[in-house]
């Protein structure tokens, strides 16, 4: 039981790692062709559900919205005199 579960383990390292490896080399531009589209693609339906999770968790008062400082908006600062 302890051997199935390392080498399980070993795997999803394996896995993880390797898309991260890919993600990067992606992002950087080494590759091209399917893979790249395939890579981008994922990349986008993760980022979807990772969306989709905070807009949630947002909504059923899990997490608490944070403030955030537009750009387009000048901070205001007070005149020294």
């Amino acid at each position: 039981m302890r051997s199935i579960t390392r080498f399980i383990g070993v795997v999803v390292l394996v896995a993880v790692l390797s898309g991260f490896v890919l993600f990067k080399l992606n992002e950087k531009g080494f590759l091209s062709g399917n893979l790249s589209e395939w890579i981008s693609t994922m990349t986008e339906h993760v980022l979807g559900i990772k969306d989709s999770t905070e807009d949630f968790l947002h909504e059923e008062g899990y997490l608490l919205p944070t403030s955030t400082i537009d750009p387009g908006q000048s901070q205001q600062t007070s005149p020294t005199y």
